[in-house]
C-alpha cells in the first residue's frame, strides 16, 4: 500500500496524514516529534480521509486510485487537486487578483515570452519552483531565459510541468536571502481552505 519513504499517521487522534520525506527542509516536518500520533498495524475496516503531505506526486490521479482501493481516501479528487495545484487551472478564478501569467504546454521561446509578457518575469513550472532558486525564477531577458530553459529541462522537479511565464511584481522584502541561488524572502500569502 504505502511507496518507499510514505508514513501513514494519526494525529492527536483526529487527522489522518500520509507523509513522506522530499530533502526539503522548509517542507519536511517530524509530526510525531511535535504531537502525538499513532500509526496503524492495520487499516481500518471503515475508508479513511487523510491529508497527504507527501510533495508533488505526478501521477496523483493513479495514486488517488491505488489509495482508495486499500480505503485510504485522500481529501482532494484528481479534479480538485488540479485545481488547487497547477496554475492552469486555478488561475482563471484568480485573474483579477494575481500577476499576469501565461503558460506553455512546450517551452517557448525568448521572443514568445517577450511578446507575451515582456522582461523581466517570474518563470516556474505550472504546478511549482524548483528548490526556490533565483536563476531559475527571477529572469531578467532572453539570455538568462535560455539558460532557464536548458536547466528545466534537466530539472526533476520542472521537467514534466508546463512552463509559466508570470509578470514580475516586487513584494515587500523580510529577513535575508538564504544563499546566492536563493529567492529572496518575501511578504506573501496562501491560503488554503478546507471544509469551509
Amino acid at each position: 500500500m504505502l511507496r518507499a519513504g510514505e508514513d501513514l499517521l494519526k494525529v492527536e487522534d483526529r487527522l489522518w496524514l500520509l507523509t513522506s520525506m522530499t530533502g526539503t527542509g522548509i517542507y519536511d516536518f517530524a509530526f510525531d516529534r511535535f504531537f502525538a500520533c499513532r500509526r496503524p498495524y492495520v487499516l481500518p475496516e471503515e475508508p479513511i480521509d487523510v491529508v497527504a503531505r507527501a510533495g508533488a506526486w505526478p501521477d496523483y490521479a493513479e495514486r488517488y486510485r491505488e489509495l482508495e482501493a486499500q480505503g485510504v481516501r485522500l481529501i482532494h479528487s484528481p479534479e480538485q487537486h488540479q485545481l488547487a495545484t497547477e496554475l492552469p487551472h486555478w488561475y482563471p478564478l484568480l485573474e483579477d487578483l494575481t500577476p499576469r501569467s501565461v503558460w506553455f504546454d512546450a517551452p517557448p521561446d525568448a521572443d514568445t515570452v517577450e511578446r507575451r509578457v515582456g522582461w523581466p518575469v517570474f518563470l516556474k513550472g505550472a504546478r511549482q519552483t524548483s528548490r526556490h532558486r533565483r536563476s531559475l525564477s527571477l529572469i531578467e531577458g532572453p539570455e538568462a531565459f535560455r539558460q532557464a530553459m536548458d536547466a528545466y529541462a534537466r530539472d526533476s522537479i520542472l521537467h514534466w510541468q508546463q512552463v509559466v511565464c508570470r509578470e514580475l511584481r516586487p513584494l515587500r522584502r523580510v529577513g535575508d536571502t538564504q544563499g546566492a541561488d536563493a529567492l529572496p524572502r518575501s511578504f506573501e500569502f496562501r491560503t488554503f481552505w478546507w471544509r469551509q
